[in-house]
């Protein structure tokens, strides 16, 4: 039983670690002068959700360096037929020192429409340091969203748990309890005297 578990559990968190590295991918690394920068972002996303850009730069160089990333979306996030909506900052300055030490950055709620086209979606990013310019195309695949909101899941689920768990109560009071036995009153403590006389 011990062996079963263990292995069990080994499944879980191999499967959990797999979940992790296929939502977050490595999804390239790039290199402006002396600064390697690593791009973690989904590889896919569902309608209405998030997408979140992971940026890890390092600089390899022997002197300070400014590290200017640029997001650019397929469609303008104003317009409302583009299948991502962003309302943050487009635009990010990274001071990094030498050393070798990292520093990390990203762009975050970068939202997947609610009606946004199903199939793979291009975000661009662009990286300039000093004389120095590149760029990086993130291909993210945009799949159906649940029927129903997370919302309503938050509102359903505890109810149908609740519903589930009180019909299963009635049904076992019912088999294991003596027919009529709801009639009877219940006494605590010892036998019941009568206060009539």
């Amino acid at each position: 039983m011990h062996l079963r578990r263990t292995k069990i559990t080994e499944q879980f968190t191999c499967t959990s670690v797999l979940v992790l590295l296929i939502a977050s991918a490595l999804a390239g690394e790039v290199k402006v002068g002396a600064l390697r920068v690593e791009v973690y972002a989904p590889e896919w996303t569902w309608q209405n959700r998030d997408v979140n850009i992971l940026l890890v730069a390092k600089n390899e160089g022997a002197s300070p360096e400014t590290l200017e990333v640029t997001l650019e979306l397929p469609d303008s996030a104003e317009k409302a037929h583009g299948p991502f909506a962003y309302g943050g900052p487009r635009r990010r300055l990274l001071t990094l020192e030498p050393g070798g030490r990292t520093l990390r950055a990203a762009f975050v709620d970068l939202r997947a429409r609610e009606r946004a086209p199903l199939g793979e979606h291009s975000v661009r990013l662009r990286f300039r340091a000093r004389e120095s310019a590149t760029e990086i195309s993130l291909r993210v695949r945009v799949i159906r969203g649940s029927l129903v909101s997370s919302g309503r899941w938050a509102l359903y689920l505890p109810i149908g748990i609740a519903a589930g768990w009180c019909g299963l109560f009635v049904l076992i009071l019912r088999k294991e309890s003596p027919p009529g036995s709801w009639k009877q009153p219940v006494v605590f403590g010892g036998e019941s005297s009568d206060h009539g006389d």
